[in-house]
Order: structure tokens, then C-alpha cells, then sequence
């Protein structure tokens, strides 16, 4: 059963190969083996899974007006492959789909690179939300990197913060 999901990367095709190559070049070349490519368009490989599963996968490189979209397509095969979609009742395709999401949204930060849309849109990716949500000595900074206030009276762990013009007296 093939598994498919796509990706609108914000490189041109030959960024986006680069990228994909690159990876294959610091990859353990024992599990992979290139069945066919064609520069800035189409790659595709045998690929040895976990348990032993081998799977064809296919990455289609579609440019369009203002991005690459990218089609990844997984084909597991295989007695083992077969029994495991029996004994999971199917489930098993979940996690691989879960492995290509993965793999596209680490192909699209290496070919967008410093070049992609969230540091366009001034750093409104995840590195930066990840910044908004510490706590402890590094708080402060993060005001000064543009994370939110926290409303007065109230510290950044949303507890109760004492008054200093509070005597106490009600």
C-alpha cells in the first residue's frame, strides 16, 4: 500500500536536491540504494526500515510559481511489512506516514534555510514559540526577545506574586 504526502518547500528545485542529496551523503549508504534519479525532479530509493522492512520511497520535485512542492511516496514491502499491517490491524501505515512528515519537515528547513518564510515573517517558526515558554533565569531575556509579558501580579509560572506596596493590613 503506497503512502503519500507533500510539502510546499520555499526553494527552488535545485535547493530542495541539494538538500536531499546531501542527506544521502551522510547517510549509511547499507541502508539505501538509488533505484532512480533525476536531477531536480524525481528521486527514488529502496530503503531498509526498521524490523527489517524494505520500502521503496519516491520524492517527485514539482516547482511551482513561489515554492517546490515536494511528493513523497512510501511503498513498504514485504511478508514482514504484510504482517505487521495484520497484527496492528492496519495501524502500522501511521507510523510511517508520521516517519515522512518528519523526514519533508526536516528537508524543508534545510533547503529553506535561513531563506525560509519564518525568518521572512521575522522569526515566527517554532524556534521562536519554543523561546516564549521558559521559565527561571533566562525569563527576563526572554522579554527582551519580544516573548509576552506576564500580566502584573501574576510571575511567568502563573503564580501569585507579592505585592512590595502591600503591608498586609487588607
Amino acid at each position: 500500500m503506497a503512502l503519500e504526502k507533500a510539502f510546499a518547500i520555499h526553494a527552488s528545485p535545485q535547493k530542495v536536491w541539494d538538500a536531499l542529496t546531501g542527506e544521502l551523503q551522510i547517510a549509511d549508504e547499507a541502508d539505501y540504494t538509488i533505484e532512480r534519479a533525476v536531477p531536480n525532479e524525481l528521486l527514488s530509493l529502496w530503503v531498509n526500515l526498521m524490523g527489517g522492512v524494505r520500502a521503496v520511497v519516491t520524492y517527485r520535485l514539482i516547482p511551482r510559481a513561489d515554492h517546490t512542492e515536494v511528493v513523497a511516496t512510501m511503498e513498504p514491502q514485504g511478508f514482514r511489512y504484510a504482517m505487521f499491517r495484520i497484527v496492528t490491524m492496519g495501524r502500522a501505515d501511521v507510523n510511517y506516514e508520521m516517519v515522512m512528515v518528519e523526514g519533508l519537515a526536516n528537508l524543508k528547513a534545510a533547503a529553506e534555510g535561513s531563506d525560509g518564510p519564518a525568518a521572512a515573517e521575522g522569526g515566527d517558526g517554532p524556534a521562536a514559540a519554543e523561546d516564549t515558554e521558559r521559565d527561571g533565569p533566562d525569563a527576563a531575556e526572554d522579554t527582551e526577545r519580544g516573548a509576552p509579558a506576564a500580566p502584573e501580579g501574576i510571575d511567568r509560572d502563573g503564580s501569585d506574586v507579592a505585592d512590595p506596596d502591600d503591608d498586609g493590613s487588607g
